[in-house]
Formats: C-alpha cells, structure tokens, sequence
C-alpha cells in the first residue's frame, strides 16, 4: 500500500552526520522511485549545499533542520499532509454570514462593515489574488484566515510569508527572487493559501518580479496580499511599484478604522468579553461590569483599532473587577 506521505528522520549522531545524510538521500531516492507523489521531509542538523542542492533539484521544500521546535515540526508535518487536498465545497452565503459572526474584525451592523461583509462573501468563494487594505489594528490577518477557512481551500494548509520580518537574503531564498526565481515558501502553498504579509515593505525589485510571477502563483494557490494603510497612498509615496499596483487592485477589500464605524464597538466588545480565555481577559464579567466596561470603553479615543481595543478592555475590565470585589468586600 502506497503511502500518501513519508516522514525521513536522520537522528544520528554527530559521527555519523555524513552517513546519515547519505543515507536519507538514498532512502527518498528510492521512495521516489516507488511513488513519484509521494512527499517527503528530511530531518537534519547539517543542512549542508550538497543536501540543499539536492533538495532544490528534487523540488523538496520540506527540511526540518535541529533542534526541532514542537511548533515548526506540526506545521511542516500539516503542510506536507495537506499538500494535495485542493479545493474543497464552496460555502453558501448564509454559512459565510454566520461564520462572519465568529470573526472579531467583521463583526458589527453599520454600513461600512455591512458592505465589507458582503465583498467578503463575494471573494472567499473565488480563487483570483485578493489584496485586503486599511489602517494598523483593523484585524486584517483575522480576515485573511477567515477567507482561507471559508474558501475553496479550507481544508488545505495556509502559508504566511512575513515579508516585514525577512532579511533580503531570506525573501531570496524563501519567497521569491529579484530573477523570479520561486522560493520555498511559495512552493509550500501550492493548493494553498498564500499569504504576503505587508507587501509594502518587500523591496522594489521584489515588488516588480511578484508582479510579473502573480499570475503563475495564482494558478498554485489562493493568493491573498495585505499591506497597512491604502494601496493609492502606498503608491503616491512610493512604497509599491506601480505594475504590481495594477495587479493587486484588480479585487481589494478595504478595512475601515473603528473610528469610521463607532456604532460597532459595543457589538465588538460584548463579543471579546464573552470569550476571556481567548482574547486573555482575567475572566468572564457579569452583565453590570459590561454595561460599565462599554460605558468607559465609548470614551476612548482608539487610534490603534482593535488592537488597542482589546488592551483597553483588559485593562479596563481589571480595574472593574478589582473596585467590584473591594466593595463587596467592603460591604
């Protein structure tokens, strides 16, 4: 019986690093030959050029390097298993809207995020590049997961590339290449999802070779870029090179600041505060601190969005709970 993936694990010793490596080559050269489908991932304290070269031209993205991190291991082992899933049911408008509910930074009834909602349903079902836009701490990364597990590919594996985090030698190696050249976080995303978080900050000649390769991307794996503030300011200031402009604009999602839809943020934070563990708030509050904690909470000016939405009402609802319980004990 064929196996539709096989993990390699060289957990030798120091002595015998050049045998052990060999020997995982051999081991997949064979494997490969039993079943060319079959995905495998190499485990390694020495990834050396000789293994690196081998993995590039066996066009292996999967190598696990010591010490292994519990977290990194589980998401190399979820991508591997997932690697052939594909597109999956399309979700109905209803289904969508329900999950929208559950998705902090779609939440609320005011016209502005009424028609985000529904732009949102539109795009999760397709599988063309969607660019999402707005303000620091509007929830874009909340957004983009909820499009990846509502869309044509929930059942697949997402990938994030962390572009504002790379050093230009990782974007090279990992991402893509001045040359085109694909790396291995776009290899990963194949019947993906791939995400470029904040595409501004990519270098401009990055920018203009993910312009021309978007396309060929786009045919692997659902495409979703991000980016803080708006793709036209981005531009006129000279942070996203203009043929990727084009290419990114083509289905745009802009998110709008709590400022622009305060009507909202009662909804928003009835809706954090019925879940303490996981937004980390101390614990569930009883009606009358809510009615207070919103009271103080429409007071605030809240520059930073939901991000400094969700700060204040742990702060907030601390200093609630602390005056609660000391006048209780008082009484």
């Amino acid at each position: 019986m064929k196996l539709s993936s096989i993990l390699v694990v060289d957990d030798n010793s120091v002595d015998l690093k050049l045998v052990s490596i060999a020997c995982s080559i051999e081991l997949v050269n064979q494997i490969k030959e039993y079943d060319p489908d079959a995905v495998c991932l190499i485990m390694t304290g020495y990834p050396d050029a000789p293994l690196i070269n081998y993995m590039n031209e066996m066009e292996m993205s999967h190598l696990i390097t010591k010490p292994i991190r519990p977290s990194h291991l589980t998401e190399q082992l979820r991508v591997a298993m997932n690697k052939h899933r594909g597109a999956t049911q399309q979700l109905g408008e209803i289904a969508l809207s329900n999950r929208m509910d559950q998705c902090v930074a779609l939440l609320g009834h005011s016209h502005e995020i009424c028609q985000i909602r529904k732009q949102v349903v539109e795009l999760s079902n397709g599988r063309k590049p969607v660019f999402i836009e707005g303000p620091f701490g509007v929830g874009k990364p909340d957004v983009v997961k909820f499009m990846h597990n509502s869309g044509p590919y929930s059942d697949s594996h997402i990938v994030f590339c962390p572009c504002q985090e790379m050093t230009r030698k990782e974007i090279e190696e990992e991402m893509l290449s001045a040359d085109g050249d694909w790396g291995t976080y776009v290899k990963k995303a194949e019947n993906g999802t791939l995400v470029f978080n904040n595409v501004e900050s990519l270098p401009m000649d990055i920018q203009a070779a993910l312009a021309k390769q978007l396309k060929a991307i786009a045919e692997k794996c659902r495409v979703i870029t991000w980016a803080n503030g708006t793709i036209d300011d981005l531009l006129d200031t000279g942070k996203i090179n203009a043929e990727l402009y084009f290419e990114l604009t083509l289905d745009t999602i802009r998110l709008p600041a709590l400022s622009d839809r305060p009507v909202d943020i009662e909804e928003i934070v009835r809706f954090i505060i019925a879940s303490p563990e996981a937004f980390g708030i101390e614990r569930k509050m009883k009606s009358t601190e809510i009615d207070l904690l919103v009271a103080e909470l429409r007071k605030c000016e809240l520059k930073g969005n939901l991000r400094e939405l969700i700060q204040r009402i742990k702060a907030a609802s601390i200093i609630i709970i602390d005056e609660i319980e000391t006048e209780a004990i008082a009484s």
